[in-house]
């Protein structure tokens, strides 16, 4: 009998411990789906685009050297890669990654307990013949050679996966056809979040327009740690630990930067342009007027409110009435627990 109540009195206890994670950790990505499809342009122009997404800032640069300049690729056969667990801690989707799984066809799956994503830079209908690996304490890098026909034309073009120990993730593009049919690149990176109703299937993809020879494209991880603070002064003040928050004033929210590589970039990125006097001379890059910067302020007090009572009051009410439930349901079966048969 003293057995089967503890045993009860351990499994409630887990179970209110499952349902106070999952509460807290789906919350903010559930509670959020417009963050599906949030795509925000920072700069654009003829040989380069920024944009914002959910946990990452996407760079394309056209026209750039590759990553890997001192070589160290090994070539390996696919037997060698279908399970690899990289030699540094990575963090996908701000979630702590166990290993990868490469699949014939060059996709590439992500796996945290269960799976958890994918990271995809292949031609849909034209596996890889060739498979080049660079892992180190400082970079898993995987280089894949496709053979392509395009107008009677042979091609060898190359696609590089590049992983780094701060969370960023690099695409680079060499010898691609400019008449290949776009609709056969699959370049994206994804994942999956288990919410209490239904799945969130979140990716972001590259343009198409924009894989051609030369093109590197970065997903740099910026969380969701200072995405908190809806206000300027609250982002600066803002000191996570190994977290710097920058207030990204052309689009009114605070982002995440811990890589000293790239933080000054974020911080040039965000800056609004002053508004140049020649009229004449044609701006590619996305302006953030005052009215609309006026408007969003407004916008973000509102929700500061709102955000308050959302992420903080109703949380914390939530888990105390679940604790004391479980409290008074374990005080119960203690109790029943000692009755004399």
């Amino acid at each position: 009998m003293k057995s089967n109540c503890s045993c009860r009195l351990l499994t409630l206890l887990y179970l209110i411990i499952v349902l106070l994670y999952n509460f807290h950790y789906c919350q903010y990505i559930c509670e959020h789906l417009e963050l599906e499809n949030y795509n925000k342009v920072i700069h654009e122009n003829t040989s380069y685009r920024d944009s914002l997404h959910y946990n990452y800032l996407q760079r394309i640069r056209l026209n750039q050297p590759h990553p890997v300049v001192d070589g160290g690729f090994t070539k390996s056969p696919l037997s060698d890669l279908e399970k690899v667990e990289q030699k540094f801690p990575f963090k996908y989707y701000d979630s702590l990654i166990k290993h990868f799984n490469i699949h014939s066809n060059g996709l590439i799956s992500v796996f945290k307990d269960r799976y958890f994503g994918l990271i995809a830079n292949y031609l849909s209908d034209t596996p890889p013949f060739e498979f080049e690996v660079l892992d180190t304490k400082d970079l898993f890098a995987i280089k894949m050679s496709f053979k392509i026909t395009v107008n009677s034309k042979s091609f060898t073009s190359k696609t590089t996966y590049l992983i780094y120990p701060n969370g960023r993730i690099s695409f680079y593009y060499e010898n691609i056809p400019t008449d290949i049919d776009e609709t056969k690149w699959k370049s994206k990176i994804a994942a999956i979040f288990q919410c209490e109703k239904r799945h969130i299937e979140h990716e972001i993809l590259v343009p198409v327009e924009w894989i051609k020879s030369g093109t590197l494209v970065d997903f740099e991880a910026v969380g969701n740690i200072c995405a908190k603070n809806k206000m300027k002064e609250a982002c600066e003040k803002a000191k996570p630990s190994d977290i710097a928050c920058i207030w990204c004033e052309i689009i009114n929210i605070c982002i995440d930067s811990n890589d000293n590589e790239t933080h000054n970039m974020k911080v040039n990125d965000c800056r609004i342009p002053a508004i140049q006097t020649e009229r004449n001379v044609k701006m590619t890059t996305i302006w953030v007027t005052e009215k609309t910067l006026t408007t969003k302020v407004k916008e973000v007090e509102k929700q500061k409110k709102s955000d308050l009572c959302l992420y903080i009051l109703i949380p914390l009410g939530v888990s105390f009435i679940i604790l004391c439930i479980g409290c008074i349901i374990g005080i119960w079966l203690y109790k029943k627990c000692k009755r004399p048969l």
